[in-house]
């Protein structure tokens, strides 16, 4: 019974995440914002973030829909790193007066971040059934 409630929420993040991956894609790539700086920074870079961390959660939550003994650990694990995850991308979008060419983009930021999610996603479930075994 537990095991199917898990199924049905982690399956809602993963319907909820690719729609939130397609909204972020729309931000990023349809917007034309000018030359207006707070309109670039608001879509451009926050379209970047959400993208590439909708589709790293996207697959973190499909592996989940196969490994339900891992969903307590990784849960943990994404409150956590969502926290890091939104903190990094917003800390390197560009500011007016600042060198942007110095550090990473958010661009950067957010396709090493999701990369580092899905390895560790998929870590956490190989521990969770090298444990049970």
């Amino acid at each position: 019974m537990i095991q199917i409630m898990f199924k049905k929420k982690v399956f809602w993040l993963f319907i909820l995440s690719l729609f939130f991956a397609g909204f972020g894609y729309y931000l990023w790539k349809l917007h034309e914002c000018g030359y207006s700086n707070f309109c670039y920074i608001l879509f451009s870079q926050v379209g970047v973030g959400l993208t590439y961390g909708m589709i790293a959660l996207a697959v973190a939550s499909a592996a989940m829909l196969f490994a339900p003994k891992a969903v307590s650990v990784w849960a943990k694990f994404s409150a956590l790193f969502a926290l890091w995850y939104v903190y990094a991308i917003v800390s390197s979008a560009p500011r007016p007066g600042m060198f942007t060419n110095l550090g990473m983009s958010s661009a950067d930021n957010a396709i090493w971040l999701s990369g580092i999610y899905a390895v560790v996603t998929f870590g956490i479930i190989a521990w969770a059934y090298r444990k049970v075994k």
